[in-house]
């Protein structure tokens, strides 16, 4: 199981500059292969709709998800009908060739744990999300059992290659998105020498950082979220997110004094002071940087101890039964994480979701060009 990403990625430093020669080899062999479908020894699968492929250049958890949610979800307030495509990553399903959508029976072991989360965020919409290893291929079988969909928003797949696009900046109606979070490019340097899959200078259309509304810290530096002023696809555009509101793992808190209605942290917050004031709040995230989740929630309790798991922690372990219910009366997970829990009932445990929020001006842009003729 992968642990969270190396300390030494984030600055040039000795360790990284010893892994330099192998990160040559890798930005060679990154090369040749997109020269190759540039060429066309490798051949690329042209889809019938346009899509926007929410990814990354930096491996690990930059926030893909919640912006792939928030975008499925206001295409189809304007009018369109999103369809979306993700990997079921270190789920059994990624183990063959064939796609398949995932419905509602599906847990995180058979597809994914984001890809669960997006669905249930997805269903009240009938927005239907399938998974594949191969994407090209998953998002025919997509448009082949909903020829409703007319735009197809993809979790990940920058360097997915086969799945062959127009992109905007080039007068196409496919558009490619970079996301990045507060810890940037760390030392710029390709894998395993850094955290990057390509390097800095790799065409987008957009590049969006998201950015928790309030502040954040991270190895010693305080960033204040905050919009971008004015929208330039040129500039890196800010997408504010705040945690909404909290509600038990389980349908039915058993805890007495709190009944099981959706709370915001204040409330939490208020709760704790009242009912257990020399007690403490604890938080799990098995995600690839855990401080994101744990940094915010220090502004609600400020005695939080957070407790980061390996990114896609599996959770078939009991992850609660570490917290005495004498010491820690009230513990939260994330919503990823939430759809692997459903085997512990911890009446203690709540779930803080993350949301995004898209600006009017990036969506009248990207609807625009979605909009150009073929």
């Amino acid at each position: 199981m992968r642990l969270h990403a190396p300390r030494f990625w984030e600055s040039a430093n000795l360790i990284s500059w010893l892994f330099l020669p192998l990160a040559c080899i890798y930005g060679l062999i990154i090369w040749f292969r997109k020269l190759a479908y540039q060429l066309g020894l490798f051949s690329a699968t042209t889809l019938p709709v346009p899509i926007i492929i929410v990814g990354n250049i930096r491996v690990g958890g930059t926030g893909k998800t919640p912006i792939v949610i928030a975008m499925a979800k206001a295409l189809h307030f304007y009018g369109f009908k999103p369809g979306v495509i993700a990997r079921a990553y270190r789920a059994t399903s990624d183990q063959d060739e064939s796609s398949k959508q995932v419905l509602d029976f599906h847990s995180a072991q058979e597809v994914g744990d984001e890809p669960v989360l997006i669905a249930q965020q997805l269903a009240p919409l009938n927005i239907p999300l399938w998974v594949g290893k191969k994407r090209a291929n998953t998002a025919l079988d997509l448009l082949k059992k909903h020829p409703q969909c007319n735009v197809l928003v993809s979790d990940d797949g920058l360097q997915h290659y086969r799945m062959g696009r127009k992109c905007a900046r080039d007068g196409g109606r496919d558009i490619e998105i970079v996301v990045q979070d507060v810890r940037g490019n760390g030392n710029s340097f390709l894998l395993p020498a850094g955290p990057l899959r390509e390097v800095t200078t790799r065409p987008r259309d957009l590049t969006l950082e998201l950015v928790q509304q309030g502040s954040q810290q991270y190895d010693g530096k305080l960033y204040k979220g905050s919009l971008t002023p004015i929208f330039d696809t040129n500039q890196v555009q800010t997408v504010p997110c705040q945690m909404g509101l909290a509600y038990p793992l389980r349908p039915h808190n058993l805890a007495s004094t709190m009944d099981s209605a959706p709370k915001s942290l204040n409330q939490l917050a208020s709760w704790m002071a009242n009912h257990h004031p020399d007690k403490r709040v604890a938080a799990i995230a098995g995600i690839a940087f855990p401080e994101k989740f744990f940094e915010p929630l220090r502004d609600f309790f400020p005695n939080l101890k957070g407790v980061g798991l390996p990114d896609h922690a599996d959770f078939k372990t009991n992850p609660f039964s570490q917290f005495p219910i004498e010491t820690y009366p009230l513990l939260l997970i994330t919503e990823k994480d939430a759809v692997k829990c459903n085997a512990w009932l911890d009446s203690r445990v709540w779930v803080v979701p993350l949301e995004a929020t898209l600006s009017d001006a990036l969506l009248k842009w990207i609807t625009a060009v979605l909009q150009r003729s073929h």
